[in-house]
């Protein structure tokens, strides 16, 4: 009869011992798929950072274009002094 009960404990625990490891690699999968989620995101930002950089670099160059064209304009329009 203890034989039984210690097979009973034995088995009882490889049971535990199997659920415990399948509870371990589930929450190391879902770690691993995070990070890969988090890597993903973070090399789309680094795209999207990039392509803000090069839209703010196109405004300014914009921006001093207008300012010359302006300053053609403004010259062009003062009276002569001369007189």
């Amino acid at each position: 009869m203890l034989q039984v009960e210690q097979s009973n404990v034995y088995r009882l625990s490889a049971h535990a011992e199997r659920h415990c490891v399948a509870d371990e690699v589930s929450y190391l999968e879902r770690l691993v798929q995070a990070r890969k989620l988090l890597m993903e995101q973070r090399s789309d930002m680094r795209c999207e950072l990039q392509r803000c950089q090069k839209s703010i670099e196109q405004l300014g160059d914009a921006i001093n274009l207008l300012d010359a064209i302006l300053n053609d304009e403004a010259q062009l329009n003062e009276p002569d002094r001369e007189a």
